[in-house]
């Protein structure tokens, strides 16, 4: 879906690599979906609204790190 929901430099050992590839796939794109256009339209409503700008999508998952990757 060209969205990215994971991102990490450097490489991961096969079996984090297999169980990061397991995460994604599980990821409900429509739900992925649905958050981005949420925050795209919080953003809309310029730059003196209320708009959490510190915040986790809540992918599903947890891998101690920044949710970056394209799926």
């Amino acid at each position: 879906d060209n969205i990215l929901v994971f991102r990490q430099a450097g490489a991961l050992p096969p079996p984090a690599f297999e169980k990061l590839i397991e995460e994604v796939r599980k990821l409900d794109m429509d739900d992925v979906r649905r958050q981005i256009e949420e925050h795209e339209a919080a953003h809309e409503h310029g730059p003196g609204s209320n708009h959490d700008h510190d915040h986790d999508h809540h992918h599903g998952h947890d891998h101690g790190h920044a949710h970056d990757d394209e799926d």
